[in-house]
Formats: structure tokens, C-alpha cells, sequence
């Protein structure tokens, strides 16, 4: 029986310090969502890639829960300050969705 797990997309590495590779990861609506660790199918692999297919859908439904409040020291916590500051708040509306777009997947990931 095949399976069909969509939004992943394959990256070949060759060489390098750690040789040839392959890396997968989520990918929907043009953004990166996060790497997908193990082989296909395995259950650290379908574990990762469910969690993100429901953050993905979510997300794009425009359903958004509470943001919790960062811990200071964070790189999220850095981000809401940078949101804040007149160094943001004088940038263009589309200068400040760009930043807002770049930073998403750092604050997620990062903390």
C-alpha cells in the first residue's frame, strides 16, 4: 500500500561533513513549517509531521491561539520588544509584514 503524505519536500545534501543526506521537511502555503527527523513512515517521522500538518491547518484557517507570554531572555521576547520599538513601528506596512513573515518561523522554533 502506497502512501501519499503531502507538503513534504526532499532536499539531497552530497557530501560535506556529514555526506550525502537527504533532509525532508513541511512545506504548505509557501512557508517552511519545520524539518521532518527519521525515515518516512517511522514514528518519530509521522509524530513530527502530524503535529505540523495541525499547526499548518490551523494556522491557515486563521484559527490562532492565545499567544502565551514570552520568557524574558527569549528570542521571542526579543521579537515582541522589536515590535514594539520606534524602529518597527516607523517602517512601512509592508516593511513590517516582511519582518513579522521572516520572523515567524524563528519565534516558533527558537523560542
Amino acid at each position: 500500500m502506497a502512501y501519499v503524505l503531502r507538503y513534504i519536500k526532499e532536499v539531497r545534501k552530497r557530501g560535506g561533513r556529514k555526506g550525502d543526506r537527504v533532509i525532508r521537511y513541511y512545506r504548505r502555503a509557501g512557508q517552511y513549517w519545520g524539518t521532518l527527523p527519521g525515515e518516512p513512515l517511522s514514528d518519530e517521522f509521522m509524530d513530527a509531521y502530524t503535529r505540523l500538518h495541525k499547526l499548518a491547518e490551523r494556522d491557515l484557517r486563521g484559527e490562532r491561539l492565545p499567544e502565551p507570554e514570552a520568557e524574558e531572555g527569549t528570542l521571542d521576547w526579543l521579537c515582541e520588544r522589536f515590535f514594539e520599538s520606534p524602529d518597527f513601528t516607523c517602517l512601512s506596512g509592508r516593511g513590517q509584514k516582511n519582518y513579522r513573515t521572516f520572523l515567524k518561523p524563528a519565534r516558533r522554533w527558537g523560542g
